[in-house]
């Protein structure tokens, strides 16, 4: 929405990787900076998280060779008293419980050959050692079957985004001459 947007005005509806939006413009603030005192909590909120990340990467990376060296990573957590856990099949656009979304762990579980141990990754809210027990592959030929049902469920999404441009293209360009008052004149007079 655009700053001239007036209050209480509400978007076309929008889609985006996490759903589908409609906006409301429900108030406005003034430009600018904020003041010191208005942010400082959640500068030190942010700077904590951030030291309290670097200190479990650096100690995640400490021990490494341990982690590298041991028969398996259920032997190397045990000996450092780390938690194993075990995430089901999950897709890179989801949330992993104990990986986060869109994280340095769940990319680095893509790469990661079956089998080995790696890391220390980031996995949003904690700091991870992987090992990918099983991969499901992409199945073209699965994928082939079901293309033309994507495609159908597709093409309405495709066609109202492409109205939705076409009348804001409408919107944007469009000369609007107000002429009520002589339409009200006109029924007054009958």
């Amino acid at each position: 929405l655009q700053a001239s947007t007036p209050l209480d005005e509400v978007s076309e509806y929008f889609q985006n990787a996490t759903g589908y939006h409609i906006l409301e413009v429900r108030g406005r603030a003034a430009g600018g900076t904020f003041a010191f005192d208005e942010v400082r909590e959640q500068i030190r909120e942010a700077l904590a998280i951030e030291m309290r990340r670097s200190t479990a990467m650096e100690a995640a990376k400490g021990h490494e060779s341990e982690v590298r060296d041991a028969v398996s990573l259920e032997d190397a957590a045990a000996a450092l008293r780390w938690t194993v856990e075990t995430a089901g099949p999950f897709t890179r656009r989801q949330f992993v419980a104990g990986l986060g979304r869109d994280t340095e762990a769940i990319g680095a579980s893509f790469g990661l050959p079956p089998g080995q141990v790696a890391g220390p990754f980031d996995a949003g809210e904690s700091i991870v050692y992987l090992r990918v027990d099983e991969r499901t592959d992409a199945n073209p030929e699965m994928f082939v079957a079901v293309r033309e049902q994507l495609r159908s469920q597709m093409r309405p999404q495709a066609g109202q985004e492409n109205v939705n441009q076409w009348l804001q293209g409408l919107r944007d360009n469009a000369t609007i001459v107000d002429r009520r008052d002589r339409l009200n004149s006109e029924a007054a007079a009958l």
